[in-house]
């Protein structure tokens, strides 16, 4: 059945005559589910990424909690491999797995007053004692594999992104810059897109199928908000 349904909101925007496209990321990173599509997941992008041409200039607007792991390292790499000059500007916040999509651009920008965060990986997980052991190993690999990510251009070894990492705390644009996570800060307000998408609170929580036998660990999820993660707690859980 055609997936319809659009949980998790992106915006595109394209002037094919100035060769600029601009991509808005105003939701949590989230993939496809069951009974709706995501416009933060790596499927979308790999579908508007195939409109820009090779020679455009391509503007990634972040304004993110952040979200999966697999999805932002997914649309992370489908990023880095397109040949487009490639802008990030955080708008608003880049928390989380929205940090390190941001890490994909040839130009890093955080606008004044703007946030990030980065910090450890976590998931929610059941099981006995073996199986919770090795969920604890999983993520201890998740973030192993994210690090490299921030160290290609960040300013800090690994053991100070690790024990930032573990503060987990918010960083201000200023902060940012120091450790090397953005190019520069800019004084200049974002251009509002003429729709911005906002997510749909009331709209029926994606879930797996009733019955579905449920792994000892769920994905690797980056922090998002409590009231999130409580309204797909199918998903996750």
């Amino acid at each position: 059945m055609e997936q319809k349904n659009r949980r998790f909101n992106c915006l595109f925007q394209k002037d094919e005559e100035a060769n600029n496209y601009k991509l808005y990321i105003n939701d949590v990173i989230e993939g496809d589910g069951y009974w709706s599509k995501s416009e933060t997941g790596a499927s979308y992008f790999a579908e508007k990424l195939s409109e820009v041409p090779e020679d455009a200039t391509l503007e990634i607007h972040i304004n993110s909690d952040g979200g999966d792991v697999y999805e932002a390292t997914s649309i992370y790499n489908l990023l880095k491999q397109h040949k487009a000059h490639k802008v990030g500007i955080v708008d608003g916040h880049a928390f989380s797995a929205a940090a390190f999509v941001l890490q994909a651009c040839d130009e890093r920008v955080m606008l004044d007053g703007t946030l990030m965060l980065v910090h450890n990986a976590w998931t929610f997980a059941w099981g006995n004692a073996k199986e919770l052991r090795k969920v604890a190993e999983d993520l201890d690999t998740v973030m192993e594999s994210n690090r490299k990510l921030f160290l290609q251009k960040c300013k800090l070894t690994e053991n100070e992104l690790m024990e930032l990492m573990d503060e987990d705390k918010i960083i201000s644009a200023e902060k940012a810059l120091e450790y090397g996570f953005v190019d520069r800060i800019s004084l200049e307000a974002a251009e509002d897109p003429e729709e911005a998408p906002e997510g749909d609170p009331e709209g029926d929580p994606e879930g797996d199928p009733e019955g579905e036998k449920k792994p000892a660990g769920a994905p690797a999820q980056t922090r998002k908000d409590w009231s999130a993660a409580a309204k797909y707690f199918k998903k996750f859980y």
